[in-house]
């Protein structure tokens, strides 16, 4: 017979990004695939915009058109979205 913990001590499935091994990560993709998947939490990662908004993007840093690296907090939404397609805000999420 296996021991059993206690339910303090009982293992969480946690999505790393949503489903981050299956889809880009922070990506709506991979969130309903964490959720379709059963995990009991999902890890995000949440970073603030020029403008405050807050987005969901594993680096603090995009590549912009131009070919510039540019921080996060440094561009507004819509320049973070020019840079990064299919970005979500947390609201997104």
């Amino acid at each position: 017979m296996s021991p059993t913990l206690p339910a303090s001590d009982q293992v969480e499935i946690v999505g790393h990004a949503g489903a981050g091994a299956y889809h880009p990560p922070n990506s709506a993709a991979s969130i309903r695939a964490a959720l379709d998947l059963g995990v009991d939490r999902i890890e995000l990662d949440v970073l603030a915009s020029r403008d405050g908004v807050l987005v969901l993007l594993h680096d603090d840093h995009v590549t912009a058109s131009t070919g510039e690296r540019r921080q996060v907090d440094s561009l507004p939404l819509h320049g973070l979205r020019a840079a990064h397609p299919g970005l979500l805000t947390l609201d997104d999420a």
